[in-house]
């Protein structure tokens, strides 16, 4: 199985010094490289950058895509965007929703010129006494509000195109989320240990994983 993980900083591991949720799917799918000299069954490219939207995933990942994967390899892609399009800056969300939904509907259009095994992964909650404005540009802001309702976008268009949807915004929006908070936006080693298990289980679910990790 080949896995192609697009994302942003959450995606990248930020934060989390085994790599987040992707770095742990990959330690997982491809053990036995070296006992199988250099061959490995399953391969996983982290396609994450900081600071991504759709808007911006949309400019990368023509090149991106043909660059990691062939046609008759049918990858697995996995999505997982939408955190920084619902940030806000002035009163204004960095991608509104119409758009944002827009986006989605192009990225899987591309996706589907590769494969027909495509997963969208929810948002994460923020903890909003760290994110309103965030730490490190005093301009902008994450709210729960604004997540939930990106997330709600993203469930809901997988509805509509029959595609699976890895939610994670109502799992982890309980009394205690914030433990999973590494700076109020980016999950911690515990937070991406979760994701991961949501992931592989999806993975497991569709049949392109034996069994769960």
């Amino acid at each position: 199985m080949m896995l192609l993980v697009f994302g942003d900083s959450i995606t990248y591991g930020l934060n989390d010094d085994k790599g987040g949720w992707v770095g742990r799917l990959r330690k997982e799918l491809e053990k036995g490289y070296l006992a199988n000299a250099g061959h490995v069954e399953n391969t996983v490219y982290n396609c994450g950058i900081r600071g991504d939207t759709t808007a911006d995933m949309l400019k990368r990942f023509d090149i991106e895509l043909s660059s990691r994967a062939e046609r008759q390899d049918n990858p697995v892609i996995l999505f997982a965007i939408g955190t920084n399009d619902s940030s806000t800056s002035s009163g204004s969300n960095s991608v509104p929703m119409a758009n944002y939904k827009e986006n989605l509907s192009k990225l899987l259009e591309k996706a589907q010129t590769m494969t027909d095994k495509v997963i969208f992964l929810g948002l994460f909650p923020a903890d909003e006494s760290r994110t309103s404005p965030v730490g490190w540009n005093a301009n902008v802001s994450y709210t729960n509000k604004n997540l939930e309702q990106y997330n709600t976008i993203i469930k809901e268009f997988c509805k509509e195109k029959g595609l699976d949807f890895v939610d994670i915004f109502k799992p982890f929006h309980n009394k205690t989320y914030r433990e999973l908070l590494s700076d109020g936006l980016h999950p911690n080693a515990k937070g991406h240990q979760k994701i991961y298990k949501l992931v592989a289980r999806m993975l497991v679910k569709k049949g392109y994983l034996p069994t769960s990790k």
